[in-house]
């Protein structure tokens, strides 16, 4: 079993605060402009299961799951996550913050992401830089999803 440690810092300004915070504040909307998101599960509260379509190369695929629980501030501007025990394959915190950057507003991201990969021992040292090149491409695009959409707000 391959551990790979993702740690991830991510940012955008948008001119509305109000718009950021509607879209980012609804999990459905938020998380349905995330690249290869296959399936969001509902699991009661502020509790979601994430799904990912399987990805792989060389005759190894694999499929993210982890669960997550949002914990929401509008006052702070935060939305942070923390995982949901027990849930998937790997563990996944973190949050979006808005900051104000002058006359406008700073989205910033962070993730910390464990992702747990059953592989054979010969490929564990090729995983980590596959993995992490994957994720880092999933959220770019996902930030640029989001920025996209929170202006046609």
């Amino acid at each position: 079993m391959a551990q790979v440690d993702i740690p991830i810092e991510r940012s955008f300004e948008v001119d509305d605060r109000d718009a950021a915070w509607a879209l980012l504040s609804d999990a459905p909307d938020c998380l349905s402009h995330c690249p290869k998101l296959q399936t969001l599960t509902p699991l009661g509260g502020d509790s979601w299961r994430w799904e990912f379509e399987p990805m792989g190369a060389r005759g190894v695929s694999h499929q993210v799951r982890y669960a997550v629980t949002y914990h929401y501030d509008k006052d702070a501007g935060t939305i942070i996550w923390t995982p949901v025990e027990g849930e998937g394959n790997a563990t996944v915190s973190g949050a979006f913050r808005l900051q104000p950057a002058g006359q406008r507003t700073r989205v910033e991201l962070t993730i910390d992401c464990l992702l747990e990969v059953p592989v054979p021992g010969l490929l564990t040292s090729f995983i980590g830089p596959f993995a992490r090149k994957e994720f880092e491409w999933q959220v770019d695009q996902f930030m640029k999803n989001l920025e996209a959409a929170i202006q046609k707000r």
